[in-house]
This record gives structure tokens, C-alpha cells and sequence, in this order.
């Protein structure tokens, strides 16, 4: 039996985006989250992204997830002797309430960050501050992160310090986030995201077991495929999958040249595969099922859910869709995975989210007695 002692079992969130206190218990290996618009449930993936590996990854993640919303407040002229600091505390737009620390729990550990005015940090602070071959000298770094975890010495670390990257730096494994969020433009994604592979050199047959993706690919969703292949874009430095079936004659073609629900399955493939080579145990959908036929989803439940069974990695998803919950359960009892599938319900009451967690007897009784299991 596979070790799942590090998966996530139990988690809190408080004073996240519109999370003034939010607990899911009872998580299991596969979890589809449900709920209604702006609910919360791609927050829930965000907090669950901050699951670190270490510490130093940590301001980074809280950067980027403003990157993402394409908010953004990065240093001016980062690269120069006299880089400009915002007069801003990015950290702020990620709380509830500005006055309160962010406080995360994944199982038994516990992460309190607390943003410190530069002016009010205490000698004694000194010796907690993180060093970083990309500070300066000369520049006044105002506004910092103290980390508080559990059994481990406190931290203090500068908000924009990924900013601070030499020039030359290339993309490292360790920037990676295992999450796949609906709003991105995704070809262009898809790209940036094989770009960025191509460029940490794990495009080979080692980080990928390329016949097992186009084995799934074939029974999901394109049944002449030949083969998948990574290649150059008019000769330029991008990178872009290729693929090749029967009826192109062999001939490899852009896979921006299928729908949607192509692209995305061949995400996921990879990309899981990716999350588990950089050390993820888990891995994050927004909206799983979107631009994927209905007729389709229970054989692409089938299949991800045995690579991931396979990798030994947690899947969380959300979605608001009836077929997708009514597939999702239908593959877990015909492989026989029962036990390890939930459906984490969001609700909204009185201003405060609450989170139940369905076990599959449970997600099997509601749809029997056709209860709304998605949301409002």
C-alpha cells in the first residue's frame, strides 16, 4: 500500500481573501470541490498552494498568487543599483483583515505570517532575518513577513524579495506551483508552462512517461493518436506540444490545433507528472471539467484517477457541474476507490464560509435522491 501519511488530512485557513475562519476535515486522496459563485472555492485552492515545502519558497508563492490576479507590485528598475521599493504592503491585499495575521494548519503544523513594518521591527529581530545573495547594500527594505511555524525557529523575510533574481536567473523547479487555475489564457499558458519545462531541461523520456500519456489520451479522448512530442515554434526559443495521429498521416501538428478539452487533458497529464517529479504530493484544478465533454468524463475520471493513484499524488478539484460530480462518482465505484473520494461542499452563510466534507456513501445518497450537490 502506498505511503499516504503526508497527505493533507486536515486544514484551516484564517483571515485569507474572504476566509474569516475556514476548516475542512476528513480530506481525502481524490476531492472535488462544490459550491456556489464566488463561494470561495478557488481561494481554497490558493491556500492549499501555500502548503510549503520549506520556507524559503514562501514569498514567492504569496507574490505570485497577485501575479496571477494580475495585480501586481514589483520593485522598479530591480536589476539597477538603485532598484525602487513599493510604498505598498502587497501582503495586505491577501488578508481579511489587515490588523490580523494569516494563519494556515495542514494537518498537525501550524503557519502564522504576520507582516512587520520595517520602522517597528526590534533588535532582537535581527538574527531571525533571512539572508539572500540578492539584497543590496544601500537600500532600505521596509516591509517584511515574520513566519511562525510549528517546532521551527521564527523567520523574518522581505516581501519583494523575488524580485531580486540576477538577470541571467533562469525559471527553477523551486518557483514551481502545482495548480492550474480556470482563468488562465490557456494556450498561451500551456506554452509559457512547457516553455518553462524545456528550460529546467526535464523535457525527456525520464520526467515523463510519454507512452502512458498518449495510451490515456487514446482512450480518452483522441483514439488515432500516434505520438506527443515537444518542439520548437518557428524556430524560435518557445516550446509548444506536437502531436501526431492517423489521420494527419503521421505528421505532428500543434496541439493549439484541437479544442479546448485536448489541451487541458494533456495539462493535466503532464503537469501531474511534473508536480510529483519536483516532490508535490498534490495537485490543483480550478474547474476541472470545463471545455470537457460530458459523454467523456467518467472515462477521464477513470484514467486520472489511476495516474494518480499511480503516482501516489492528492487531487483537488472544483467544478459546477451535476455531470461532473455524477461522473467523478461513478469512477471511484468502478475502480474500486471509494474510500478515497470526498466532495468538499462550500457554503456561504451570514458572510462566513463553511466547508462539509461528503464521504462517497454520502455523494452516492444525494445524487440517488437528485440533491443539488454543486452549489446554488
Amino acid at each position: 500500500m502506498p505511503d499516504q501519511s503526508e497527505f493533507i488530512t486536515h486544514f484551516e485557513v484564517s483571515n485569507f481573501k474572504k476566509f474569516d475562519h475556514l476548516v475542512v476535515n476528513d480530506i481525502g486522496q481524490f476531492n472535488l470541490i462544490t459550491g456556489d459563485n464566488n463561494v470561495g472555492k478557488t481561494s481554497l485552492l490558493e491556500a492549499l498552494s501555500l502548503n510549503l515545502k520549506s520556507n524559503n519558497d514562501l514569498v514567492f508563492k504569496f507574490h505570485s498568487l497577485l501575479c496571477d490576479q494580475h495585480i501586481h507590485h514589483h520593485a522598479e528598475n530591480k536589476y539597477s543599483k538603485n532598484p525602487i521599493i513599493p510604498k505598498f504592503n502587497y501582503f495586505n491585499l491577501l488578508k481579511n483583515k489587515e490588523e490580523l495575521p494569516l494563519t494556515l494548519v495542514f494537518n498537525s503544523q501550524k503557519v502564522i505570517l504576520t507582516d512587520i513594518d520595517y520602522f517597528r521591527l526590534k533588535e532582537e529581530d535581527k538574527d531571525l532575518f533571512v539572508s539572500t545573495p540578492y539584497f543590496m547594500d544601500g537600500i532600505e527594505y521596509k516591509y517584511w513577513i515574520r513566519i511562525d511555524k510549528s517546532n521551527v525557529k521564527p523567520e523574518i523575510q522581505f516581501m519583494y524579495e523575488d524580485d531580486y533574481y540576477r538577470e541571467d536567473r533562469k525559471f527553477e523547479s523551486k518557483l514551481y506551483k502545482p495548480i492550474v487555475k480556470f482563468r488562465n489564457f490557456y494556450e498561451r499558458d500551456l506554452n509559457k508552462f512547457i516553455k518553462e519545462l524545456s528550460q529546467i531541461e526535464l523535457l525527456n523520456l525520464t520526467a515523463f512517461d510519454y507512452e502512458e500519456i498518449v495510451s490515456i489520451i487514446k482512450i480518452v479522448i483522441i483514439p488515432d493518436i500516434i505520438a506527443i512530442n515537444i518542439q520548437k515554434i518557428n524556430n524560435d526559443s518557445d516550446e509548444m506540444i506536437f502531436i501526431a495521429t492517423k489521420s494527419s498521416k503521421g505528421l505532428f501538428v500543434n496541439v493549439t490545433r484541437f479544442g479546448d478539452g485536448v489541451q487541458k487533458i494533456i495539462r493535466y497529464l503532464i503537469e501531474v507528472y511534473y508536480a510529483k517529479k519536483n516532490g508535490f504530493n498534490y495537485f490543483l484544478i480550478d474547474e476541472i471539467d470545463t471545455g470537457i465533454h460530458f459523454s467523456r468524463l467518467k472515462i477521464f475520471w477513470k484514467e486520472f484517477l489511476m495516474l494518480a493513484t499511480k503516482l501516489n499524488i492528492q487531487i483537488f478539484a472544483t467544478t459546477h457541474s451535476q455531470e461532473c460530480i455524477e461522473a467523478y462518482a461513478q469512477a471511484l465505484e468502478e475502480l474500486g476507490m471509494e474510500e478515497k473520494g470526498r466532495l468538499i461542499e462550500m457554503e456561504e452563510h451570514n458572510g462566513k464560509v463553511y466547508a462539509s466534507t461528503l464521504s462517497y456513501e454520502n455523494i452516492k445518497a444525494g445524487l440517488i435522491s437528485n440533491t443539488n450537490l454543486r452549489g446554488a
